[in-house]
Order: C-alpha cells, then sequence, then structure tokens
C-alpha cells in the first residue's frame, strides 16, 4: 500500500481500539483519573485507529490522542489544544505496559519525583481550599 494512501477504518475497528486502549486504562484507572480523563471519543488520527480525551493535569490541559500504530505494534501519543492542534513533545514508541506512565508524565508529572509531585498536589490543594 502507498503510505501516501489513507486507510479508511469501519467505526466498527475504530472502536474496537478505543476499547483496547480503556481496558489498558483500567489497570491504573487512579492514575487515569487523576488527570481529569474525560470526553473519549474514538477516531482515526494521522492514518490510525485512536482513542482521544481530554485531561486537566497539572502539565496539559487539552486533549490527549492514543493511536495504535499497526506497523510497529506500538502506541503513539500525542497531546493537543483545545483547537485540535497537536503540541510538541509526542511519543511514538510506547509499549501497552508503560502507556499509563508515559500519558501521565505527559500529562501530570513530567519527570518530577514523588516527593517534587506530592508538593505540587499539596499545593494545588492549598490554592483551592481557600
Amino acid at each position: 500500500m502507498n503510505n501516501n494512501q489513507e486507510t479508511q477504518y469501519s467505526a466498527q475497528e475504530v472502536m474496537e481500539t478505543a476499547r483496547y486502549v480503556q481496558q489498558i486504562f483500567r489497570m491504573q484507572w487512579p492514575v487515569v483519573f487523576s488527570w481529569g480523563y474525560s470526553q473519549p471519543a474514538a477516531i482515526q488520527f494521522r492514518n490510525m485507529k485512536a482513542l482521544r480525551f481530554h485531561v486537566n493535569g497539572f502539565l496539559h490541559q487539552g486533549f490527549v490522542v492514543v493511536a495504535l500504530n499497526e506497523g510497529t505494534d506500538l502506541f503513539e501519543v500525542y497531546m493537543l489544544d483545545e483547537k485540535w492542534n497537536v503540541l510538541p513533545g509526542e511519543e511514538t514508541e510506547v509499549y501497552f505496559d508503560t502507556l499509563v506512565d508515559t500519558i501521565d508524565r505527559m500529562v501530570e508529572t513530567s519527570s518530577a519525583n514523588s516527593l517534587q509531585y506530592q508538593k505540587q498536589v499539596e499545593a494545588y490543594m492549598a490554592a483551592t481550599a481557600e
């Protein structure tokens, strides 16, 4: 197949991939919900089947797209702003067992150690309690 051709997937195929991503998320629901996970939708993105969802993390507020690259059998993770523009910092070779940790690092914790992250959470809680 010519790489410039766009593959059309059936709605069922796209939905199956989105459900697969959500099954991976279910293994670590508390982490996923810490991002403010909402508005999940099965979509096609850059010629791949994907799950798009909204987050409200410390580092990123907007959309995240998790796309399955069937050629490599790995995930690609993209951050989008509220106007659907792709932001820098995508991850293109993500194994299923590191997917949640990769998104968490992109959306919530960066490379912060647990003590730094705990301080961020405490500062946020103190600011919202006022």
